[in-house]
């Protein structure tokens, strides 16, 4: 093999898995099976497994936007979530999607179908989006993002399950943004940008072309001229004239290549919407060619408890 030759052919190999074309199979098992362990815990009612799948540093996002960041605070919600209104619940989750971003990350799409919730035992549908990180050998969940179209958030069961403030833990001073943060940081403010000049276009292009994109309302866009088309409805008809702020509250820089990022953001001033509405957003975004995109992402809406506080 000649030496050009051979540099093509490492250059191949690095782009396949750099791309996430590559995955073994015994990886997505390993995936496939961090799902059916959360399915199985759930059902038994055993949180402590059910948070176990989980990294002890990990973000979780719940149907109403509330963030629980790592494993224990993951855990004690979940409990307390179980003791007021899951006790007697049943999911079904199933695997919808998994793409491999490096050969130790990867972003999963599954659908939930919970029974039995204590506010309404009919079937409720969850679209959620999950980062699993190989580490010591074996897979866990990095971040996790719940959603469905369906408000249950006004039962007065929906009680006191707090979740962390955005930004600091116990008033700890955050640290300086590195310089990949600080570029992420402007790609979400290019999205804003975009987004209140009501150009749908230049907010798509922060997306891969390939990218996913599951909205507040939990529809699973995919594809950029399928977020594009989306968008473009959204500035034209619903959320005309409004105008959106982000801001990163975790900022986690996987590889040189690859960020995990949970954030919020809020748009105000929408014909016909009297309050601002909250979100918090996952997002998963890879550097390609000095460029960062979103390769993956999720957008949940921040429903106000029966306190009437939307703040995350």
């Amino acid at each position: 093999m000649t030496v050009r030759a051979f540099i093509a052919t490492v250059v191949l190999f690095a782009l396949l898995a750099y791309s996430g074309i590559r995955g073994s199979s015994a990886d997505e098992s390993a995936i496939r099976q961090l799902a059916a362990t959360l399915a199985d815990a759930w059902n038994a009612h055993d949180l402590r497994l059910y948070s176990a799948q989980f990294l002890p540093e990990a973000s979780f996002v719940n149907v109403n936007g509330r963030w629980w960041r790592g494993r224990s605070e993951i855990e004690q919600a979940h409990i307390r979530a179980h003791a007021l209104i899951f006790g007697q619940s049943h999911e079904e989750i199933t695997p919808k999607k998994i793409r491999f971003v490096t050969p130790e990350l990867a972003v999963m799409q599954m659908t939930w179908r919970s029974t039995g919730d204590a506010r309404n035992p009919a079937a409720r549908d969850y679209l959620m989006t999950t980062v699993a990180k190989k580490q010591d050998g074996r897979w866990w969940f990095l971040a996790a993002q719940n959603g469905s179209a369906e408000d249950r958030s006004s039962s007065p069961l929906v009680s006191s399950v707090t979740p962390a403030s955005l930004g600091t833990v116990n008033g700890e001073k955050a640290p300086d943004p590195t310089p990949e943060q600080d570029a992420v940081t402007k790609v979400l403010a290019q999205i804003d940008e975009a987004w209140n000049k009501n150009d749908s276009a230049a907010a798509a292009r922060a997306y891969a072309p390939d990218a996913d994109l599951v909205s507040m309302k939990a529809e699973w866009l995919q594809g950029r001229a399928a977020i594009q088309q989306y968008l473009a409805e959204l500035c034209s008809k619903e959320l005309k004239d409004s105008r959106s702020t982000s801001e990163i509250g975790k900022f986690t820089l996987v590889s040189a290549n690859v960020a995990v990022v949970n954030s919020r953001w809020t748009l105000a001033s929408a014909n016909g919407i009297e309050n601002p509405i909250h979100a918090m957003g996952l997002l998963v975004l890879v550097l390609k060619n000095g460029v960062w995109q979103i390769t993956s992402a999720q957008n949940t809406i921040v429903r106000p408890g029966p306190t009437g506080n939307a703040a995350p």
